[in-house]
């Protein structure tokens, strides 16, 4: 923690873990070293890892606060743990597996207090490589942008606002800019927020959770905003999402297509819905004996948007 002991804390930055303890001391002494002004907190969740991680988390920050989770909760509860036991005005979720670059925290937290009607607020997310993670800046997943993500559409056609829809392709990911959905790898939120609308849908467990998040963020008539100033590097699939991998892989298909019908936008367009969950399902079973065969990866490729 940060600041004098009696400050209020500005910000509350919550980190799940599971196995990946190499990545965690990285992301701890990321946020060390980040030259980061405002008065904060650390709160871990260990989510019954098979390599608890209490001594590498308060040797790096003696004060932090760790949950030890007797059994392994998911993704969604198991943050939902830290956020409830959270004492910021605003709440970080941070992946393990993210190293935050110098002047980010401030300069989410400085966006959020400049503009109150913003209830969330989202970094650029990089690859180890620099590049671009595109899934950090969304639309909205509607039947043609969800149709054209898919099936590649959306690269051939970058600049096509239609196709392009959920990614955004077309946007300058150097600007600011209103979305409608950030990544769960590093948002930060405005408490009143959670208090007005609760945080993670526990029911989805693990994956999807951050897009539905932020539609319920945005249907509140909240902004939800990606800030390029703010910069942050994700090595993406480490720990709980590539160890647990079927039940990752069913997660990360059944998800999104409980999004999909969720939104009332997309209830117009039945025969279509159909079509999308058939597609779902024979990507589950592509990927399902693609896992057989030994390709031990779950989770979307975290290429670069152009």
């Amino acid at each position: 923690m940060t600041g004098p002991p009696n400050e209020v804390v500005e910000l509350s930055i919550c980190i799940s873990y599971y196995d990946a303890p190499d990545y965690l001391l990285r992301c701890l002494n990321s946020i060390r070293n980040s030259d980061t002004r405002c008065k904060y907190e650390i709160l871990v969740v260990d989510d019954a890892s098979p390599r608890p991680c209490t001594e590498a988390v308060t040797a790096v920050f003696p004060d932090a606060g760790v949950i030890v989770n007797s059994e392994n909760l998911g993704y969604a509860k198991a943050n939902n743990l830290l956020i409830d036991t959270a004492a910021g005005h605003f709440v970080l979720v941070l992946n393990c597996d993210t190293q935050i670059l110098p002047g980010a925290l401030d300069a989410m937290v400085a966006y959020l207090n400049k503009h109150p009607d913003a209830g969330a607020v989202g970094p650029k997310v990089l690859n180890d490589d620099g590049t671009l993670q595109p899934q950090c800046r969304r639309g909205f997943l509607s039947p043609l942008s969800s149709f054209a993500y898919s099936v590649g559409l959306d690269r051939l056609f970058p600049h096509n606002r239609a196709l392009g829809e959920y990614l955004l392709r077309y946007v300058n990911p150097e600007e600011t800019h209103g979305v409608q959905s950030l990544s769960g790898a590093c948002m930060m939120v405005r408490r009143e927020v959670i208090e007005q609308l609760g945080a993670f849908d526990e029911t989805l467990v693990q994956y999807s959770e951050d897009l539905d998040w932020c539609y319920r963020i945005t249907a509140a008539d909240w902004s939800v905003v990606y800030l390029p100033k703010a910069e942050v590097i994700h090595s993406g699939g480490k720990g709980g999402t590539n160890i647990r991998f079927f039940r990752s892989l069913y997660y990360y298909h059944r998800n999104p297509w409980i999004i999909f019908c969720r939104y009332p936008r997309n209830r117009f367009f039945p025969l279509y819905g159909w079509l999308i969950a058939l597609m779902v399902l024979t990507r589950f079973s592509i990927a399902s004996l693609r896992l057989l065969w030994g390709e031990r990866r779950v989770g979307t490729r975290k290429g670069s948007s152009h």
